[in-house]
């Protein structure tokens, strides 16, 4: 349980710093991957949802649903780095954050 609040406070808080237009992370979702700006506030959203969906108790269909459009939000993050970049060494981020997803979700379903 410790795992999935930590990984929902993390998309909370990132979710807030697009929210916010925080210049460090919209910087470079607009500048380095190209996305345009109005597109920001719409990833901010999803991310606090996203956050919050996983901190919903006994709701086990939804909370599939969550980890699924987490899982898919990852993919397209790494998608979107590797393909601005090149460099294997920008989709680390999302990587790393995809380990913790799955392992959240193994210790969901082992429950």
């Amino acid at each position: 349980m410790a795992i999935t609040a930590l990984l929902a406070l993390t998309w909370v808080y990132f979710g807030i710093l697009y929210l916010i237009r925080d210049p460090g992370e919209c910087g470079t979702v607009t500048q380095e991957l190209g996305y345009p700006l109005y597109i920001i506030p719409l990833i901010g959203v999803t991310h606090i949802f996203g956050g919050v969906g996983l901190l919903i108790p006994n709701m086990r269909r939804l909370t599939e649903w969550v980890y699924a459009g987490l899982t898919i939000d990852l993919l397209l993050a790494v998608y979107s780095h590797l393909s601005a970049s090149g460099s294997p060494w920008h989709a680390l981020d999302p990587v790393m954050v995809m380990a913790f997803t799955f392992v959240s979700y193994l210790l969901l379903i082992s429950a």
